[in-house]
């Protein structure tokens, strides 16, 4: 295994340590950016039964279970944490009109069809509900061999709009300073990881690192086009 290999091993093993908790996401400058997108957006738009498609360890899930009346997840994974139902995003086990809020993050990459996620997605919903999804726009090589594809802001909107949604709202997340300094908290953490003593003071240092580079980079980056993930609202119509 050479140096990358090791450095995503130990970066997945620190994941899964933190997974389920709101220390998951200050890892990294780019988790932070993402979780200051997206909880402005859960709390205005998510509402009502929420299904977590592509939930793989349910992560997002503190995010989501203030808002909602009901959380479901899904993963086509059995050994990826506990989820409520196993499947795939591109044949969602539900019934017309069954969710008000359908949520997907980091999951559209992975996947080989994308029109048809989106337009399974337009199924399950309510006349009303709403898709939140984030992508990445920059980003390494991950869960090879599938890891498919990279879209712009514009790319989300189009294939929302293809599938009969409206978009409510287009957000980007992280620039480029968020993008040039994830290397760095990446190594930190893979090599302090094996060590116990020293893992807590490095996710400490870490952590306020993390959150400063990202205060940073609202200052400098405000148009962000090297942005790091892209986040989309869409509205199935009434």
């Amino acid at each position: 295994m050479g140096l990358d290999g090791y450095l995503k091993r130990q970066d997945a093993a620190v994941s899964r340590r933190v997974t389920g908790q709101m220390a998951y996401f200050s890892l990294s400058p780019s988790r932070v950016a993402l979780c200051y997108a997206l909880e402005p957006l859960i709390a205005e738009y998510a509402h009502g039964r929420c299904l977590d498609a592509g939930a793989g360890w349910q992560a997002h899930r503190p995010l989501l279970e203030p808002h909602v009346s009901e959380y479901v997840s899904l993963d086509y994974d059995p050994a990826r944490g506990r989820n409520d139902v196993c499947g795939s995003v591109l044949e969602l086990p539900f019934s017309l009109k069954t969710f008000d809020t359908v949520y997907c993050s980091q999951v559209l990459e992975h996947v080989q069809d994308d029109r048809r996620l989106w337009q399974e997605f337009f199924r399950v919903l309510k006349p009303g509900g709403v898709v939140i999804l984030s992508v990445p726009h920059l980003a390494y090589l991950h869960n090879e061999p599938h890891d498919y594809r990279r879209l712009t802001r514009h790319g989300l909107r189009k294939l929302a709009e293809q599938a009969g949604f409206e978009v409510v709202a287009s957000v980007p997340a992280g620039g480029l300073l968020c993008f040039l300094s994830h290397p760095f908290s990446m190594i930190a953490k893979a090599f302090a990881e094996p060590l116990p003593g020293v893992r807590q003071i490095a996710g400490f240092i870490n952590s306020i690192a993390s959150r400063a580079v990202f205060g940073l980079d609202c200052m400098f980056d405000r148009k962000k086009r090297f942005a790091l993930n892209e986040v989309i609202v869409a509205r199935r119509p009434e």
